[in-house]
């Protein structure tokens, strides 16, 4: 039997190399059960207000969470400690909760679609998340896919994460600050990690799932789209470019490249995981 931690229903996987199918499908059943228990009764501004909390945490150079990561997500990832320290805050700004509900309503005009039916012209509609969005994180940058994550939670849908086996720190110390701030919605999120090729553990991991969402390699993300049975988005190699002023490497000109930030935009995502609209 893999190793558990528990936080009252909540569950943590650490790099488990030896996690079975039948053990993987135990916390799909768990996740769907917490879904159905608390999550899919919870309005949005008490998730906004729960994930601003867990930002927060972040946010802080002295809590935990930070000194953690701070600690150890250099040797994880190569990154100097310098680097770390100034790219952490960077992600986890642009989840709160201002930042997140304006998301919402670009999206849907009303957030509180997804909590009842909204009048729209002629007539009323209300979003639906997936029931269960499996999650596929590449490693070779931190935080990435993180939004995601968040974007799941707050479309009130169960998230299995699968965390790349060389760097499955964030991800998971991001579930335990989330299980510390707020139990019920921490049980709605799993991370579990294994060697990619896993052709069993994959059929479990994607056979349930209404969204399987997946970053990596062109040729990764083709395997993963064949063995999809419900909706797949994935993020495959992209390039990312900024452009610096004059006036501005004027103004900076002795550490210009701290003002740079390269990553996806995935904001269409949540569109796209709000299911059926009615």
């Amino acid at each position: 039997m893999f190793p558990l931690r528990f936080t009252r229903d909540v569950l943590f996987f650490q790099a488990v190399p030896d996690l079975s199918p039948t053990e993987l499908q135990g916390v799909i059943d768990q996740l769907l059960a917490a879904r159905e228990r608390t999550l899919v009764h919870r309005s949005v501004s008490s998730l906004l207000s729960s994930l601003d909390r867990v930002v927060f945490l972040w946010l802080d150079p002295s809590s935990s969470e930070r000194r953690q990561a701070e600690a150890a997500l250099p040797a994880e990832t190569g990154l100097s400690a310098e680097m770390i320290r100034h790219t952490l805050p960077l992600i986890f700004q642009e989840y709160r909760a201002e930042r997140l509900a304006t998301l919402l309503c670009d999206e849907l005009g009303d957030p509180s679609a997804l909590d009842r039916f909204v009048p729209v012209q002629g007539g009323r509609r209300k979003a639906y998340g997936p029931t269960l969005i499996t999650q596929v994180l590449a490693g070779n940058l931190p935080g990435a896919g993180l939004d995601s994550v968040i974007f799941a939670l707050l479309v009130k849908s169960a998230t299995l994460v699968k965390a790349s086996s060389s760097e499955p720190l964030l991800p998971t110390l991001f579930a335990r600050s989330l299980a510390r701030v707020d139990p019920d919605l921490g049980a709605c999120l799993a991370v579990v990690t294994w060697p990619s090729g896993n052709s069993a553990l994959e059929e479990v991991a994607f056979a349930r799932a209404e969204v399987v969402l997946a970053s990596g390699a062109d040729e990764t993300l083709t395997a993963i789209r064949s063995r999809v049975r419900g909706k797949f988005i994935g993020y495959g190699h992209q390039v990312s470019f900024s452009l610096i002023g004059r006036e501005a490497l004027g103004r900076h000109r002795s550490r210009p490249a701290r003002r740079l930030r390269c990553g996806p935009v995935r904001s269409t995502w949540l569109s796209v995981s709000t299911g059926r609209v009615r």
